[in-house]
């Protein structure tokens, strides 16, 4: 029974139960005085039974407890978004996207042998374009399927474009930009405020705190709203870096719709506020850290990063000492966040965006 969570009216339990009844050719009318009666009587007429329930797309535990058989022989496969850690009882299995291999799979299957035989290279970057989601690999193999005298190397060449490759993943009534969209309505104000801002700064992975100086706020509600956004599965966790802390990535295509919704749902005043604030909270990470360490300095290697804890830009004056530009001498296409010397507390060099300790 498909839940429809992530639809702008996702099924009730009332009315749930009432098609379960039905399906067991029992009158949910005889119980018409609301939730708790349905239910009393659904689980009556399972007791017994030993039954097999799938749920797809629930909302929540709300949703989900009125639903469950209450007999020791039977079972309940449930898929959400969001990981139900309130579910009594409940074996949590994550589903991260597959490998390599099975993607390529995939795509053979959906797309015929025969017509990725002949690119094997460009059947690859295809997989890894459409980031190894099944969602994006089953579409891009059926508009192959669907253009025969199109070759992997023409789709493959499509995808490249960031700015149109969302466009591009859709075939018949498969779009994937559709289901980011029902995933983001599902977030809350500041799960989607977060997600934009990280999807804005294009870092190939971070530290939950670099979060607080995006949204200012403070470094634990920052690291509280990342670890949401985990738990709906747009972000993933890399692993820990030198300092204990855990790394974090945006889905390729996931930062690409968050991208675009940054860009049409944020002013450009507000963007452009979001980077120095950003910059702020890298400076003091490194202040005080030896100089070989700092960001951009000679010693910086992959894996270490500060141990000093982040900067809450906001409620600091050394904000206004800090914007972005070139810095003198550097090339233009490498904006900066910078201080002079004058104001430095100790001698000014650059925070560079971009800067990471997994690379």
């Amino acid at each position: 029974m498909d839940l429809r969570a992530s639809d702008t009216a996702p099924l009730q339990p009332a009315d749930a139960l009432a098609r379960l009844l039905r399906a067991m050719g029992i009158d949910p009318e005889t119980s018409p005085n609301g939730i708790d009666d349905l239910t009393g009587l659904y689980r009556t007429h399972v007791a017994h039974r030993r039954i097999l329930l799938i749920l797809d797309n629930a909302a929540g535990e709300t949703h989900l407890r009125p639903l469950l058989p209450p007999g020791p022989g039977s079972a309940v496969l449930v898929t959400s978004r969001r990981r139900l850690v309130a579910l009594e009882g409940a074996a949590h299995l994550d589903l991260t996207v597959p490998d390599e291999p099975e993607a390529l799979q995939l795509l053979k299957r959906v797309a015929g042998e025969e017509r990725t035989r002949s690119e094997p290279d460009q059947v690859a970057e295809i997989v890894t374009l459409c980031g190894r989601l099944p969602l994006a690999v089953r579409i891009a193999g059926a508009r192959l399927a669907a253009r025969p005298h199109w070759a992997p190397g023409r789709l493959a060449g499509r995808l490249r474009d960031e700015r149109r490759r969302l466009n591009e993943l859709r075939a018949g009534d498969l779009e994937l930009r559709t289901s980011l969209e029902l995933g983001y309505a599902d977030l809350d104000p500041q799960e989607r405020r977060a997600l934009r801002r990280l999807a804005l700064m294009e870092l190939p992975d971070f530290a939950a705190w670099i979060a607080a100086p995006l949204l200012d706020i403070g470094t634990e509600e920052a690291e509280e709203a990342v670890e949401r956004l985990v738990d709906c599965h747009f972000i993933d966790v890399l692993g820990v870096d030198g300092t204990g802390r855990n790394r974090y990535r945006i889905h390729d295509l996931a930062r690409e719709h968050a991208r675009e919704r940054c860009l049409s749902e944020e002013s450009a005043e507000e963007r452009a506020a979001a980077v120095p604030r950003r910059c702020c909270g890298w400076w003091p990470a490194g202040w005080g850290w030896p100089r070989e360490r700092r960001p951009g300095g000679p010693g910086e290697r992959p894996g270490t990063f500060p141990s000093r804890g982040p900067y809450d830009c906001s409620t600091r004056r050394r904000k206004r000492d800090c914007w972005t530009g070139p810095r003198p001498g550097s090339p233009p296409s490498r904006p900066v966040c910078w201080r002079p010397w004058s104001t430095a507390p100790t001698k000014g060099w650059p925070v560079r965006p971009g800067i990471s300790p997994v690379r």
